[in-house]
């Protein structure tokens, strides 16, 4: 089934829920959308409603069946671990179909071997005591909580954009840093080798023209392939190829407009080290013309350095850092 209108009651991004009011009813026939005032108590066998999908593709939906293994009064873990997709989800009493709660989230860094892949639910109390607030206001009450929440939503959800955006222009700035600086040593290594190999007695001119005839086919020859290599290491890690969390935001009117000249500038940075990435390998030498290998590691160093400041810029003022990632 598909609500359309939906408004938004309440929200808490530190809790990671949000509570919808549809614009008509939902029909009876949801029973697992049932939610009584118990609380989730350890050894509850339960049901876990989800959507993990495979291979990035969309499935049925499915279900899990486990414990409540423990927790606190406003989350609790289950003995199993989710994948992501359960996210949202609701965790029922296997015998009544009550909710309980949502899944949240689950732990993937710990120093605590037994607490990693737990997966965690919100207790369905913290939803169901805002919807007993929101149902107790007036109707204009109700509506003026509707028009602020969803203003302070939209201004939340710009802002993690603009900081996701951010992150993912800081690290792939440090990728392409990385390309520049693995070809441009690789070809320090390259041309120091051609330099041992001369005559001694060589006269300086012919020195100069044959370390210029060993840049040009370095650049030619070896270059590209080191640069394969170290793409195909890298390239996985690269993240701006598949996020449009730029795109959404830069276009969106609504972006305080301090922060869309700092994303901007932070993607001009990117923009620049990319290319410097993508050029250092090209036959035509383009990228390094005109400069020694020295000067072009400290320009694409610069390039870098600018990048990665406009980029702390955005996530200083979106409240986002690599570590939330």
């Amino acid at each position: 089934a598909r609500f359309k209108g939906a408004k938004l009651m309440h929200f808490d991004a530190n809790q990671d829920i949000a509570l919808l009011r549809l614009a008509e009813p939902v029909p009876e026939s949801r029973p697992y959308l049932y939610c009584g005032k118990e609380n989730a108590k350890a050894e509850d066998e339960v049901v876990i409603i989800g959507n993990p999908g495979r291979d990035g593709k969309f499935d049925p939906t499915y279900s899990r069946s486990g414990k409540v293994a423990g927790g606190r009064v406003d989350e609790f873990y289950l003995d199993l671990e989710l994948k992501p997709g359960f996210s949202g989800g609701p965790v029922c009493m296997a015998a009544s179909n009550q909710v309980l709660g949502l899944v949240s989230f689950k732990i993937v860094r710990s120093n605590d071997y037994e607490a990693l892949g737990r997966s965690y639910a919100k207790a369905a109390d913290l939803i169901g005591d805002a919807h007993d607030h929101f149902t107790s206001l007036s109707a204009d009450s109700q509506q003026s909580r509707i028009d602020r929440l969803e203003k302070d939503h939209d201004e939340q959800y710009l802002l993690g954009l603009a900081g996701q955006a951010a992150v993912d222009m800081y690290l792939d700035s440090s990728v392409y840093l990385y390309i520049c600086w693995t070809v441009a040593v690789d070809y320090i290594r390259y041309t120091a080798e051609v330099e041992a190999k001369m005559n001694p007695n060589l006269p300086l001119a012919s020195k100069h023209r044959a370390l210029k005839a060993a840049h040009g086919k370095y650049l030619k020859e070896e270059a590209p392939e080191i640069a394969r290599k170290v793409r195909d290491r890298v390239s996985p890690k690269l993240r701006m190829a598949e996020s449009k969390s730029y795109e959404r935001a830069i276009t969106n009117p609504r972006l305080d407009p301090d922060l869309k000249a700092n994303l901007e500038a932070a993607y001009k940075n990117y923009s620049e080290i990319r290319q410097a990435a993508e050029q250092i390998v090209e036959r035509s030498g383009s990228a390094t013309k005109g400069r020694t290998i020295d000067e072009f590691l400290k320009w694409a160093a610069e390039l870098y350095s600018e990048a990665r400041e406009n980029s702390i810029k955005v996530m200083v003022k979106a409240g986002v850092g690599i570590g939330d990632d």
